[in-house]
């Protein structure tokens, strides 16, 4: 087994000294030079990012939660809480059985009445006003096998905007998933660039 580990700080050269564990303390005190210190500092600063990615993950899909419950009707209402300038009228009670179908193993959104709307429709399914008509109208005897049936869906009534809106609030949830998804992708590069660190430069 060597004593020098892979990957090292510029200016040590010296083979790693075997230490008892109950000598660390000391082993750490005095040289604030050597290359104890320097690993300290660069795993405590690769900590710090990750930590900091970590809390900007939090406060988007906070965000994203918030969102989702203000910014689409309460169930039997026609206007949410807030909504983009620009946009006054009522929002229009439709059947959601107009803009979704049944293929062999989901419903999905319609494709003709996606086009500019982008993935409003998609984006509506995680809404307050979704999940709250999804308990209403739910069956079965299991709450993780509960499921809406089709039939009884295409004649739910629910109120959506006008195209324009759609499009804008489907932007506006598909700009704070890519940047979820960036961030999380980020914390994962880390973690693993943080573990082949770990192995190359101990010994």
């Amino acid at each position: 087994m060597t004593n020098v580990p892979e990957i090292r700080f510029q200016g040590f050269t010296d083979a790693w000294e075997q230490q008892k564990l109950g000598d660390v303390a000391e082993f750490f005190k005095g040289n604030g030079g050597s290359q104890q210190t320097k690993l300290g500092t660069f795993f405590r600063t690769l900590d710090n990012t990750i930590a900091i990615y970590k809390r900007k993950l939090d406060s988007l899909q906070e965000l994203k939660k918030a969102y989702l419950q203000v910014m689409f009707p309460q169930v039997g209402e026609t206007i949410p809480k807030i909504r983009f300038s620009g946009f006054i009228k009522n929002w229009e009670i439709i059947e959601l059985g107009d803009v979704f179908e049944q293929t062999v193993r989901n419903v999905n959104p319609k494709e003709h009445d996606l086009g500019a709307v982008d993935n409003y429709f998609s984006v509506w399914l995680k809404s307050h006003m979704a999940i709250t008509l999804y308990k209403t109208y739910a069956t079965g005897g299991l709450i993780e096998k509960q499921h809406v049936q089709f039939p009884t869906l295409t004649q739910i009534k629910v109120a959506v905007p006008s195209f324009a809106e759609q499009a804008i609030i489907g932007n506006l949830f598909g700009s704070i998933d890519k940047q979820i998804i960036y961030i999380q992708l980020k914390i994962e590069k880390l973690k693993e660039l943080k573990e082949v660190y770990m192995q190359k430069m101990f010994v």
